[in-house]
């Protein structure tokens, strides 16, 4: 069967006829069967046409950039489901997709249409892909703020990158939610960006943070960073919060680290 008989057949209303004719376009990869497929999925919204679209996509080698462009349309719908297949898809796209990311989410108004962008970014893992994300660890959303700093700890093979941004986080953090503070110091710590950089720019903000559990978060960063000065600083705040063994159990696993 030809091309344009299988994209006419798009347009059935039978969902089966609508997916076989999806599978044997995979062997036409070109612009229009790509944007078709796309189309086709957001029209009909059936799991059997969802799955058999997807599978084609994936599975076509070249024309990411086409797949890219396409693919964006589906995390603008309302379906769950269309969404996490379009950021699969974005993914599977790689480099392809930044720009497009960059153009048509990142810089949306909507604070959940950029979280999904991280989503891509993360799984993307290129220094292009963690340049983006260090342009949204200054979002003004703190949903994406934490996220994008969250998501550094899959860009451990940039670490000297990762420091410097942290760092830029660090001097620009105001650490007046618990939120943001347990984000930092899980990325720090579980990431092992330590830096001895960031020990005088926490020991300053410790200064000015008001909430007790909030600075136990700045103290854990301090303590990984082996900062032995501040230990019984850390464990009198640990005791206004009830939280002595979780400290005393963090300055074990310290200083017994290499």
């Amino acid at each position: 069967m030809s091309k344009d008989e299988l994209l006419k057949k798009l347009k059935s209303n039978d969902k089966q006829e609508i997916r076989d004719a999806i599978l044997e376009l995979e062997k036409y990869e070109e612009s229009d069967v790509i944007k078709a497929i796309i189309d086709t999925i957001i029209e009909n919204r059936a799991k059997q046409i969802l799955n058999a679209g997807i599978d084609v996509l994936l599975n076509f080698k070249n024309k990411k950039d086409e797949i890219a462009k396409n693919a964006i349309k589906l995390i603008f719908t309302d379906s769950p489901k269309l969404r996490h297949a379009g950021i699969d898809l974005l993914i599977s796209c790689g480099d392809y997709t930044i720009d497009i990311l960059e153009e048509k989410i990142l810089k949306n108004q909507d604070y959940n249409i950029r979280k999904y962008g991280l989503d891509v970014l993360k799984e993307i893992k290129t220094e292009r892909s963690l340049e983006l994300i260090e342009k949204l660890t200054n979002d003004e959303n703190p949903n994406v703020k934490y996220s994008a700093i969250e998501f550094l700890m899959n860009f451990t093979k940039f670490r000297d990158k990762v420091i410097k941004i942290l760092k830029n986080v660090l001097k620009n953090e105001s650490f007046d939610n618990l939120y943001g503070a347990t984000t930092i110091a899980s990325t720090i710590i579980f990431g092992q960006f330590f830096d001895k950089t960031f020990i005088p720019i926490l020991r300053e903000k410790l200064k000015l943070v008001k909430d007790d559990l909030i600075k136990h978060w700045i103290y854990k960063i301090l303590i990984y960073l082996k900062d032995i000065e501040i230990i019984e600083e850390a464990k009198e705040n640990a005791k206004r919060v009830d939280m002595l063994n979780v400290i005393e159990n963090d300055i074990e696993l310290a200083l017994n680290s290499k």
